[in-house]
């Protein structure tokens, strides 16, 4: 079956353990529907307290795919599911932010009718804004548009009180799940690096291995990580810098002397670190000009 498909996929996703519990839960409401004489059920929204990098995107174009094949909610549009970043604006000047996902939403089916779909809202610029009269205004907006979309409100950098007002605000205008997820473990980063880096036939020495999971267990916690984006980043520069080399070793097989520059005290993480100082005295810089 399709939906079994799309369901496969996202429960071979790295991490992301916490979704892929709200995905056996729908899964079941799936299942059972046959129980209920067809009535139709409204699934909840999501309010996906997250970190940078973590594979949102995928998974959020996933999903859409499994509800579409599960036949858990209609869809109409050129496309299942949108993600959206809103900008904030001051209540004192004109909410142009929810005129562009208007436009946004209306575009998504090519402006022939209300597109039907996942709609992912990126809030982190409302931080200390969620009591505002703009804000309020586009929930009113959504929620009037709730049995037609599951929105899935992202949030990435909050602390406990603006978690605790969003949470309030939302719960007056949609039924809403939180769902919080953290980094997967070290363990699984470096298989997906070790993954990666196979698909060039490149293989790895324990001292290697070793290495890369140093690396990566202090990425994990520094400010200049950026999850898979960042492990992409590392793992392209890997590639080419190996395959740069005069003395290219035609077997493939790598070295931590050969991976020196991408250990802890290396030349790529170093990297990160200023680009992350750089950001910090004001200049507006991201690794690789990743957003």
């Amino acid at each position: 079956m399709e939906c079994q498909y799309y369901y496969d996929q996202i429960m071979q996703l790295y991490g992301l353990d916490e979704m892929k519990i709200v995905l056996r839960k729908w899964s079941n409401v799936s299942r059972n529907l046959k129980y209920a004489n067809d009535m139709p059920v409204i699934l909840p929204n999501l309010l996906w307290v997250t970190k940078p990098g973590i594979g949102k995107s995928c998974y959020i174009k996933l999903l859409a795919e499994y509800l579409s094949a599960a036949r858990l909610m209609s869809f109409y549009g050129n496309v299942k599911s949108l993600e959206f970043a809103l900008d904030y604006c001051p209540d004192e000047v004109d909410f142009s932010e929810l005129r562009r996902l208007m436009r946004e939403l209306k575009a998504a089916t090519g402006y022939r009718g209300d597109f039907k779909g996942v709609l992912s809202v990126e809030l982190d610029q409302w931080i200390d804004h969620f009591n505002s009269q703009h804000f309020k205004r586009l929930m009113t907006y959504l929620s009037g548009m709730d049995n037609s979309l599951c929105i899935i409100f992202v949030l990435e950098n909050a602390d406990q009180k603006n978690l605790s007002d969003l949470e309030r605000v939302l719960a007056q205008y949609v039924r809403i799940d939180k769902v919080e997820s953290s980094y997967p473990p070290v363990e699984d980063f470096l298989s997906y690096v070790i993954d990666w880096l196979s698909n060039y036939d490149f293989k790895l020495e324990d001292d290697a291995i070793g290495l890369l999971r140093t690396s990566i267990d202090f990425l994990r916690s520094s400010d200049s990580f950026d999850g898979f984006k960042t492990l992409n980043l590392m793992c392209e520069d890997i590639v080419f810098e190996i395959c740069a080399a005069d003395d290219f070793d035609q077997k493939r097989v790598l070295s931590s002397q050969e991976l020196h520059d991408y250990s802890r005290d290396g030349i790529f993480i170093n990297r990160l670190k200023e680009m992350v100082h750089k950001r910090r005295i004001g200049f507006d810089l991201e690794p690789g000009g990743i957003r």
